[in-house]
């Protein structure tokens, strides 16, 4: 079985936002790989039926890495479970709305806070470039 679901890399502020227009789309992806981190939606995958779901949900991981599912070994694994196993590709979903809410809430103050170090260090660099009593200077 292959469920044809395409994943839509978007930030929550955005997802959030646009939420009321993508009726269909509930569920808010988390997937963490390696050091990095990436969310968005699994497009139409909150109007899967429940088989469909049950048989995503079992492959989510090779959706995601491969674009469909994988064929299993004979302890039915494949190279995207190992992923997972080894800690290299995590992968969350919420649909819970005051927990969205909340991570919002919380994901606008540090975003707003990042701005503000932006700002101060465009600022520096500005002062940096233009200072006088640096010309010459030789640190090594």
């Amino acid at each position: 079985m292959e469920i044809k679901i395409q994943w839509i890399p978007m930030e929550l502020e955005d997802w959030y936002d646009n939420k009321c227009h993508l009726k269909t789309h509930n569920t808010f992806w988390i997937i963490k790989i390696k050091d990095s981190c990436e969310t968005g939606y699994f497009d139409d995958f909150d109007s899967l039926s429940d088989q469909d779901a049950d048989h995503f949900l079992d492959y989510v991981h090779c959706y995601y890495l491969k674009g469909k599912p994988c064929v299993r070994d004979e302890h039915n694994m494949c190279s995207c479970l190992y992923e997972e196993e080894n800690g290299y590709c995590t992968i969350d979903s919420i649909s819970n709305k005051q927990k969205l809410d909340n991570m919002l809430y919380l994901r606008k103050q540090l975003l707003q806070e990042n701005e503000i170090l932006k700002r101060e260090n465009i600022i520096l660099k500005r002062q940096l470039k233009n200072s006088k009593s640096m010309n010459g200077i030789n640190f090594g």
